[in-house]
């Protein structure tokens, strides 16, 4: 931070003295497929920018208000949804080139002056300085409602509009850098897919010999009777993870006697379609040395000690199991949520599998993708940090960006 300055704190004013408020519109589903764009809660998938090209469309009513309609510049936020999260997340419109409303569960707020720009309020949300003070005056953590009496008295930065410019530059320098570390994770994603297709469904070579999974793989009925406490749940996106990281909870019982006890290395299989698994997802116990889950998985470890269990990792990922799946799952039978297989029919899937030699090479190649991912992944989450604790400095007065005039 080379050239900043600390200086006393800046002025603040209530978010009501330069906005105008307006909840979205409601809609039923009868009205769906229409032609009027809409932007829901579903659409603040990330802070300040949305895409507008997969918004869901409604048919407004015959003479709809103008003031529904959104213009560049406007700041939308989440009102009310599930996830509380999400509560008080900001969108700035921009690049509006077509009608563009939004739903009920969202707030407009549109600019009355030109003394503060739209973009340093995102970034004041997007720093999260916005969310402390909705949380407080919604009662804590729990708030489930952004009313429109909150947002009025919300204190915003009034800065000099030149020091305003010279934030909210280096804010687009942070998102610029943001964005492009996640088109390139995005890229190497892609890239892992693609040589997933390769190895494990367009392969040539006609050595990889069939096997069962019965035949690799003993299923593990290990039961919790040494008092362990973790609990995971599986997810598509980050594996066996602990629920109360996942859930911000632990939402299994306080009795875990009954649960599977499953160790490091050893593989569960989530019955539960997910997206990007609608046959399931299996993964495999890395983060812990031992954790419980519920019995409706299906938990296994690798009999093979020759063979390569990352291979195996990469293998189930892949989803080539998908199509052995869909023909044994009893169509619309389900218990507990869960895609109906029995267990004879799981291990009794059949898999292509290479020599040991070709394993290792496989395992090492996506080891290595994977080892880039983390690594980008990182770099993100620490270019997040540091724009988030920068922003939230300059926008409380902790350090302020000096501004020159043109003889300096």
């Amino acid at each position: 931070l080379g050239g900043f300055r600390n200086m006393s704190s800046i002025d603040f004013v209530n978010f009501k003295e330069i906005v105008d408020l307006k909840n979205g519109l409601n809609f039923s589903k009868s009205d769906r497929g229409g032609m009027l764009k809409i932007i829901g809660v579903g659409d603040f998938k990330r802070y300040i920018t949305i895409d507008f090209d997969n918004l869901e469309t409604i048919y407004p009513p015959k003479k709809l208000n103008p003031e529904y309609m959104l213009q560049n510049g406007d700041l939308l936020f989440v009102r009310s949804n599930g996830n509380k999260e999400l509560i008080g997340r900001c969108l700035l419109i921009q690049n509006v080139d077509e009608p563009i409303s939004h739903s009920g569960f969202t707030i407009r707020a549109r600019l009355t002056t030109n003394a503060i720009f739209p973009e340093l309020i995102a970034e004041y949300f997007a720093c999260g300085l916005a969310h402390r003070f909705i949380q407080r005056r919604g009662g804590g953590t729990n708030i489930s409602n952004l009313s429109q009496a909150i947002l009025e008295d919300l204190p915003i930065p009034f800065l000099e509009k030149s020091e305003q410019v010279k934030v909210i530059e280096l804010a687009s320098q942070f998102n610029e850098a943001i964005t492009l570390t996640e088109k390139l994770i995005r890229a190497k994603r892609r890239l892992k897919q693609g040589l997933m297709q390769k190895v494990f469904f367009t392969r040539k070579d006609t050595t990889w010999q069939v096997y069962k999974l019965g035949n690799l793989f003993e299923r593990v009925v290990r039961k919790n009777n040494v008092g362990c406490e973790l609990v995971v749940t599986g997810s598509g996106e980050h594996g066996l993870i602990d629920q109360r990281e996942y859930f911000n909870r632990r939402v299994a019982s306080s009795d875990l006697r009954g649960y599977y006890l499953i160790k490091r290395g050893e593989f569960a299989y989530n019955r539960s379609s997910m997206k990007g698994y609608p046959y399931g997802a299996i993964k495999r116990l890395d983060r812990y040395d031992a954790a419980t889950l519920s019995t409706l998985y299906v938990c296994f470890k690798l009999i093979r000690d020759d063979f390569n269990s990352d291979f195996f990792l990469y293998l189930f990922e892949s989803g080539i199991l998908n199509r052995e799946i869909y023909g044994i799952v009893h169509e619309g039978a389900r218990a507990h949520g869960l895609l109906n297989l029995s267990i004879q029919n799981f291990f009794g899937i059949k898999i292509s599998v290479p020599s040991v030699e070709l394993q290792n090479k496989v395992a090492n190649l996506f080891r290595v993708i994977d080892c880039e991912i983390d690594l980008q992944t990182q770099y993100l989450k620490a270019l997040q940090r540091q724009k988030r604790g920068v922003m939230q400095k300059l926008l409380t007065g902790a350090i302020r960006i000096p501004v020159l005039d043109d003889a300096a």
